[in-house]
């Protein structure tokens, strides 16, 4: 369930656009997974890294253009409570 946000408490949003960001994101990705019900296979962090090394891969190997992971986090006073991995 989602408690309210009191004035004090802040929220920031970024989003991480490179494979070195999603890899920063490990710790607290894992953290919010094992919190997170209803979550997906898809919205893993092994899921999400697994398919970004096969980008890399494909885009060395000369088959696809560069693409851009984007994967958007929503922080609640520094702690990772969102996040919407998009690529």
């Amino acid at each position: 369930m989602l408690e309210k946000l009191t004035r004090t408490e802040s929220l920031t949003t970024a989003c991480a656009i490179t494979l070195e960001q999603v890899k920063a994101l490990k710790a607290d990705w894992l953290e919010l997974e094992k919190i997170a019900s209803g979550a997906t296979l898809f919205q893993s962090w092994h899921w999400c890294v697994l398919g970004l090394h096969q980008m890399q891969r494909r885009e060395k190997a000369g088959n696809e253009k560069p693409q851009v992971p984007y994967v958007f986090t929503v922080r609640e006073n520094g702690r990772l409570i969102a996040l919407l991995p998009l690529k």
